[in-house]
């Protein structure tokens, strides 16, 4: 019950909510670029995005296949997407723009999915305290929670100094 309840919040925090509650659709843009350009070995979850940059984010959201807030702390909205490659194995990757160029971090491999990906939901972990059973942390970014309904599993990431850190919740 109490992770039920956790999602319900997640889900309710990450609606339509980034550092600015608006979206750049210049860097939305650039992010959808970079992925088809340099990521060619993914392609997107959903296969109505692949030909509308303007939609693809908004349908991510929708999906909760994706979110947006600032992850690393430098004030500007990092995105954080699922990806699959040709072998259906799905990936969480977060992009951030970086003096107007954009730069990936394959944060986790979370094995494959076959079709219903409504089962795997992404959202913003708000920052603050993180507890599970055993352990205690203090996140000050927002961080990005994993929900694999398949399994009641949650996982979330948080940015430390370069790259991201995953928090199992108990």
């Amino acid at each position: 019950m109490r992770y039920v309840f956790l999602l319900l919040i997640a889900f309710q925090q990450c609606q339509g909510q980034t550092p600015n509650n608006s979206v750049d659709s210049n860097q939305v843009s650039r992010v959808f670029q970079y992925i088809q350009d340099y990521l060619t070995e993914y392609s997107f979850i959903l296969d109505s995005v692949v030909d509308s940059s303007s939609k693809f984010l908004q349908l991510y959201k929708e999906q909760s296949l994706g979110c947006v807030s600032d992850f690393n702390g430098d004030k500007i909205d990092d995105y954080a997407l699922l990806l699959r490659d040709a072998n259906n194995k799905v990936y969480l990757f977060s992009f951030s723009i970086i003096n107007n160029s954009v730069k990936h971090y394959l944060i986790d491999c979370l094995g494959i999915w076959e079709d219903d990906f409504r089962e795997l939901k992404v959202v913003t972990e708000p920052k603050g305290k993180w507890e599970a059973i055993e352990e205690t942390i203090i996140v000050p970014n927002d961080g990005i929670s994993v929900d694999d309904l398949r399994k009641s599993l949650s996982y979330s990431y948080y940015w430390e100094k370069t790259h991201f850190v995953k928090f199992l919740y108990d």
